[in-house]
């Protein structure tokens, strides 16, 4: 809390332990006109499922895979375009926070090369198993949340693909992580 005769000076600095504020669910990208078509692909094919990930053949799992990286890679080059047009005066910082877009790009592309190595099927399963615990993990605790608010839905209810997606940014840390 500042001073009220002088709002640079703190009176008063304070921390809580315990959150007071339940923040909702967000919403998956894809489903708004203005998300990228890329996205809005994957969330209307059940790319982002959780499920539906965990079953996918692994060729089909590394095409799905391959197009969040390349989005990735034409959301990079897009922003390229913009040093110098709607980012002026940070040129430098710019390219290099591109820069390491890019290195994050070549280590998601690296994750995926683990994935789609026949040669690699324990980071498979791991991955597989991964994905249909997290679905399980979601379904369960919105379940659990409707029985704390003394709502008559059965887990059923919650056996929606909407409520086991990932977010893009969720599933590329994973693939960050395999290898």
């Amino acid at each position: 809390r500042t001073d009220a005769h002088d709002p640079e000076h703190a009176r008063e600095v304070r921390t809580v332990v315990m959150p007071q504020h339940e923040v909702p669910v967000t919403e998956t990208p894809g489903i708004r006109p203005e998300d990228r078509p890329a996205m809005r692909e994957m969330v209307e094919k059940g790319h982002l499922d959780m499920e539906t990930i965990a079953q996918m053949e692994r060729s089909e799992l590394v095409n799905v895979l391959s197009v969040l990286a390349n989005d990735y890679g034409q959301w990079i080059e897009e922003q390229k375009g913009r040093i110098g047009v709607d980012v002026v005066g940070h040129d430098l910082q710019a390219a290099a926070a591109l820069d390491r877009c890019t290195d994050i790009k070549t280590r998601l592309e690296a994750g995926i090369a683990v994935l789609a190595d026949p040669g690699n099927d324990k980071a498979l399963a791991a991955f597989r198993f991964a994905n249909r615990a997290m679905a399980q993990q979601r379904v369960h605790s919105l379940f659990a949340l409707s029985q704390r608010r003394g709502e008559n839905k059965t887990l059923a209810d919650f056996e929606q693909r909407n409520n086991r997606s990932w977010r893009p940014f969720q599933l590329a840390f994973i693939l960050l992580s395999i290898p």
